[in-house]
């Protein structure tokens, strides 16, 4: 089946749930579009999704708990830059 949209007031179009889950775009990510011919292409910007590599929100609360309070790390943030003369 290929999903349908239509052009919307504004020039909007909306992706269907199936192709926005399929490729994983959130709100917010930036996508480039192109034409090809008679062809509309809607491209992820690269940047945003290197095969294989996260964004940053991927990886918001990952070190959660890996120190005791706020204060623990910022003295390890601290001692790193001291050990690399910065």
């Amino acid at each position: 089946m290929k999903p349908l949209t239509e052009l919307q007031p504004e020039n909007q179009v909306t992706l269907p749930e199936e192709v926005v889950i399929s490729t994983g775009l959130r709100t917010g990510d930036a996508l480039y579009v192109t034409t090809d011919g008679a062809r509309i292409l809607i491209t992820v910007h690269a940047s945003e999704t290197p095969e294989g590599s996260r964004t940053m929100r991927d990886l918001f609360g990952a070190a959660s708990g890996l120190y005791g309070s706020r204060e623990e790390a910022d003295a390890e943030i601290e001692r790193s830059r001291i050990g690399h003369g910065d």
